[in-house]
């Protein structure tokens, strides 16, 4: 059983990474539950790891032309919202939580996320005339961080790569 603490930063940076890149949630979540223990045997690997990469390499092109409108517009928010919210619920079996309040604290923090991050950036290109793809691509660095801090944190010592539950094993941290 995981530490609740530990689980509950654990989701709070996947949906923080969903407000700040709409994909890489996706991308990490399913990295995660394509190697879960959960995860039935397959004859094919899953293409789906694959494609939320690709989606989220898109999206971090994608994020430096100035075509692309404000994260914070409704579409784009209920966007990160649910990216959020279904990336959390997908991990949460993985981390020992209940989907639905996984999906509901993914929900929440890709929210403030984006309101937080979106702010923060306007401020730094504003006060600092720092150039906006110069701080996206900073924003890129602390998503991809978060993203691995999520793929290291999550895998704990609850399971052995074989995906079976080892007895002696539990969190103390």
């Amino acid at each position: 059983m995981r530490a609740p603490g530990r689980t509950l930063l654990i989701t709070a940076a996947l949906g923080l990474i969903a407000g700040s890149r709409s994909m890489m949630a996706p991308a990490v979540a399913s990295r995660l539950g394509a190697a879960g223990p959960q995860a039935p045997p397959r004859r094919q690997p899953s293409r789906i790891p694959i494609t939320t990469t690709l989606l989220a390499l898109a999206e971090l092109i994608a994020d430096k032309s100035p075509v692309v409108g404000s994260r914070l517009e409704t579409g784009p928010l209920l966007f990160r919202a649910a990216s959020g919210a279904i990336s959390c619920a997908v991990l949460a079996p993985r981390l020992g939580a209940e989907r639905r309040s996984s999906a509901i604290m993914g929900a929440f923090s890709s929210v403030v996320g984006a309101y937080v991050l979106a702010t923060a950036r306007s401020r730094i290109t504003t006060r600092y005339r720092v150039p906006d793809p110069v701080v996206g691509a900073l924003e890129d660095g602390l998503a991809l961080g978060l993203a691995v801090l999520v793929l290291t944190g999550s895998r704990g010592r609850n399971y052995r790569r074989s995906g079976v539950k080892t007895s002696s094993s539990t969190f103390h941290g």
